[in-house]
């Protein structure tokens, strides 16, 4: 069936899941509600919420587990030094 230049394929829809609504055959995402219309459209978006986990490497993350050794390290220093001042004290 031929309509001014355009098939009826062109004219077909998908209806999204949640809210009913009738979007584009092209369309990634509800117009109406903004969620994605298909299980494709779903991954892409939870592998792009990864990418930011995935440039962390290896020597980034020996770097941060360091400074967080170091930082437990120093207080368990300092407690240990304000102990031993206060035992000095009190055997002064």
């Amino acid at each position: 069936m031929k309509t001014v230049g355009m098939t009826h394929e062109q004219f077909k829809t998908q209806v999204c899941s949640v809210c009913r609504h009738e979007n584009a055959l092209e369309a990634e995402f509800c117009l109406k509600c903004r969620r994605p219309l298909s299980l494709k459209t779903l991954i892409k978006m939870e592998e792009k919420k990864k990418e930011p986990l995935r440039l962390i490497t290896s020597d980034v993350t020996e770097q941060m587990v360091q400074k967080k050794v170091e930082e437990i390290l120093a207080k368990h220093n300092s407690n240990a030094q304000a102990q031993a001042k206060k035992e000095k004290e009190v055997t002064s």
